[in-house]
């Protein structure tokens, strides 16, 4: 197997936990559906940039469940960046690039901060 000659101890991950506060961030159409490691349930991992301020072009990311209990908060995504929807759901790609407003919180996981989107406002 190759050897790959490049240094990395300086090199700054593509996310991080940012302080609290409300963000403006466009959704990347690296965003998928997924499964949720502990639960195996799908899930959206949305990836978004951060458009402006401090950490202006920093990633952020955030899940939405796709169970039933919890599809009232990707309803609620979803009209505010204005993609609609049908009895059979919606297109991910029709996602892409849409910019919105997220509430970031930081919370605790298993000893490390995590950033949590806790409210999305039309940009």
């Amino acid at each position: 197997m190759a050897r790959i000659n490049v240094r990395l101890d300086d090199a700054e991950s593509g996310f991080s936990v940012y302080p609290e506060d409300s963000y403006l961030v466009e959704l990347q159409e690296t965003s998928k559906v997924k499964k949720a490691k502990t639960s195996g349930e799908p899930k959206i991992t949305w990836i978004s940039k951060i458009l402006d301020g401090e950490f202006e072009d920093k990633l952020l990311s955030w899940d939405t469940s796709l169970t039933d209990a919890a599809l009232w908060n990707l309803k609620g995504m979803l009209e505010v960046i204005e993609v609609e929807w049908d009895e059979d759901g919606f297109d991910l790609e029709d996602c892409t690039y849409r910019k919105l407003i997220v509430d970031v919180i930081v919370e605790d996981y298993e000893g490390d901060a995590r950033n949590y989107v806790r409210g999305y406002h039309k940009a």
